[in-house]
C-alpha cells in the first residue's frame, strides 16, 4: 500500500515536468532543411512551364513548435510570373517567396540554389493514342488479347509545345489483371506526365479487357538457312533443321505454318575458320519461343 501512496501526485509531477520541458524545447529556434515544392502563379494563359518544377532545398530557422507544423505541411516556394513577358524567368529567392502553412512565419530562410530559373513554353495540344497500362499476369493458360483496347482510343493532350508535339501516346494508370480470365470493362484515368503542366480530355477512359486461351505447339524440322554469307565461301554445318516449341494464342498457333517461322545462322563479319553460332529464330507476332533443338551449331567457313 505504501507504494501506491501519493501515486497521483507523482504522475502529475512527471506530466508537468514533461510539459515544461516540451514548452522549453518548442520555444527554441531550430534550423531544419525542407524540400519545398515550387508553385508558379499568374502564368499567362498561353504559356506553361516547359518542365516539371523541382522542389527547392530551403534551410528554415523557426521555433520548434513551428518546425513541427512544417513537418505536417511543407512550406511552398511561390513565384509570380504575371508581370513577366519573357519565357525564361530567373528569380532570386527570399523569405517573401515562402508560403508558410497555418499562417506561421519563418524568421530566416536560406535557399539552395539561391536563384530559381524557370523556362516557359507555348501551350499546345495534340491528339494522342491511349495505351492501357496492364500490370500483373492473367490466370494460368490465358493471355491478353489484341482486342484489349481503350474507349475512346485517343485523347487530346495539352502541355508544353516542345514535349507535346513529340508525344504520340499516353498511358492509363496501371490496371491490375492478376488471375483474370473473363473479359470485362474497367475505368482508368490517364497518367499525365505532370498534372500541374498537362491536362487531357477526356481525363479517363474505359478499358475493354479481353483474354484468350494460350497454348504450345511443336514444329519439327524447320529448315536452317544462312544470312550474310560472303560470296565464294563454302559453309558447312549440321544438322540442317531445327525442332522448336512455341507458345501463344491458341487460334494463332492453329493457323501458323512452318513457313511462317524463320531460323537462320548469321555469318556477318565472320572470317574463314571454325565458329560456334547460335541460331536466330524469328517468330510471328505474339508468339514466344519455349525451346529449340539444337540451338547452337558448329560452323566451318572455307
Amino acid at each position: 500500500m505504501k507504494l501506491l501512496k501519493n501515486v497521483d501526485i507523482r504522475v502529475v509531477s512527471v506530466l508537468l515536468a514533461f510539459l515544461l520541458w516540451l514548452h522549453a524545447v518548442t520555444e527554441r529556434d531550430f534550423t531544419v532543411t525542407f524540400d519545398c515544392p515550387v508553385e508558379l502563379v499568374n502564368v499567362p494563359h498561353d504559356l506553361v512551364p516547359a518542365a516539371t518544377l523541382m522542389p527547392v532545398s530551403c534551410d528554415i530557422t523557426a521555433k520548434g513548435k513551428d518546425i513541427l507544423a512544417f513537418r505536417l505541411k511543407t512550406p511552398r516556394v511561390v513565384v509570380d510570373a504575371g508581370s513577366r513577358k519573357a519565357r525564361n524567368l530567373s528569380v532570386r529567392l527570399a523569405e517573401s517567396h515562402l508560403a508558410m502553412p497555418f499562417g506561421l512565419e519563418a524568421p530566416h530562410a536560406e535557399f539552395q540554389p539561391a536563384e530559381l530559373s524557370v523556362r516557359l513554353d507555348r501551350l499546345a495540344f495534340k491528339t494522342v493514342l491511349v495505351v492501357p497500362d496492364l500490370a500483373g499476369q492473367p490466370a494460368e493458360g490465358f493471355i491478353v488479347s489484341d482486342s484489349t483496347a481503350a474507349e475512346p482510343c485517343s485523347a487530346r493532350l495539352w502541355g508544353p509545345e516542345k514535349t507535346v508535339t513529340q508525344t504520340d501516346t499516353i498511358f492509363t494508370e496501371p490496371i491490375r489483371i492478376d488471375e483474370l480470365r473473363e473479359s470485362q470493362r474497367r475505368g482508368a484515368r490517364l497518367a499525365l506526365p505532370d498534372p500541374r503542366n498537362y491536362r487531357a480530355e477526356p481525363e479517363s477512359v474505359v478499358i475493354s479487357l479481353v483474354f484468350e486461351k494460350s497454348g504450345e505447339r511443336f514444329f519439327r524440322n524447320i529448315p536452317l538457312s544462312l544470312a550474310n554469307r560472303g560470296a565464294g565461301f563454302l559453309v558447312g554445318f549440321s544438322p540442317g533443321t531445327v525442332d522448336i516449341v512455341v507458345a501463344g494464342p491458341r487460334m494463332l498457333l492453329e493457323r501458323t505454318r512452318p513457313s511462317d517461322i524463320r531460323v537462320f545462322l548469321d555469318l556477318k563479319g565472320l572470317a574463314p575458320g571454325g565458329h560456334r553460332l547460335q541460331a536466330v529464330i524469328e517468330l510471328p507476332d505474339r508468339m514466344e519461343l519455349i525451346a529449340a533443338t539444337p540451338r547452337t551449331f558448329e560452323v566451318t567457313i572455307r
